[in-house]
């Protein structure tokens, strides 16, 4: 297993001397490995979550000619809203492959789950009198199964036969108001979702057949 933790006190500041960009990342994974004869089990898993800055925007200044000037000094006039923009995003995964030997077969199967999330809270006008707020939340799961046959022999003709799926499943919503200090938002503005399913299904196959040692016939669907 292993893991790691970062943060930062952020190096952007607003027209308020707020760091906007300030923020944490926390992340574990592992692996686990069991055999017994002809079976062997590989489990893996991950986990990452964290919160920083989001949504900053700054006016680039001009100079008198009206030229933009200085676009990368992030301090003139810099970034300004009346709220510290967060997200809150977290990823975590799973995954199983089980393989058996038969002898002149063997079975592999593949599972695999993700999900991943992320909420944004930000100001909405990017400036600093309260106007306008937005909250996102924006999330996605993903379910893949893969199931195979691969011939283990020594002999001139090699083979593969497999079939998979996928499941996956999306989830927007988008809320937009007025910025009266009440929450939860009140999408007086804007009120939007969105869900989206989607379904895969496959088969494949491969075979080979070597003729002699420098020359192999090989099909494939």
């Amino acid at each position: 297993g292993s893991g790691y933790h970062r943060g930062t006190d952020g190096l952007i500041s607003n027209v308020r001397d707020e760091k906007v960009d300030s923020g944490y990342e926390s992340s574990i994974r592992g692996q686990l490995l069991l055999t017994k004869g002809d079976l062997e089990v590989a489990l893996r898993g991950s986990w990452t979550g964290g919160k920083e800055g989001c949504c900053l925007q700054d006016k680039a200044p001009r100079d008198s000619a009206g030229n933009f000037v200085d676009l990368d000094d992030v301090t003139n006039p810099g970034p300004s809203s009346n709220i510290l923009g967060r997200q809150d995003t977290q990823f975590h995964d799973q995954s199983a492959r089980i393989d058996y030997d038969f002898g002149p077969v063997q079975f592999t199967a593949i599972t695999g789950l993700a999900y991943v999330t992320q909420d944004v809270f930000a100001d909405l006008d990017y400036t600093a009198v309260p106007v306008s707020i937005q909250d996102l939340t924006y999330t996605t799961r993903v379910f893949n199964q893969d199931l195979r046959l691969t011939s283990t022999g020594t002999g001139p003709f090699q083979w593969i036969i497999g079939a998979f799926y996928q499941n996956r499943r999306e989830y927007n919503r988008l809320q937009a108001g007025a910025d009266n200090g009440v929450l939860p938002i009140t999408a007086s503005l804007l009120n939007q979702q969105l869900r989206t399913r989607n379904r895969a299904v496959a088969g494949y196959g491969q075979a080979s057949y070597s003729i002699t040692d420098s020359l192999e016939l090989l099909g494939a669907l």
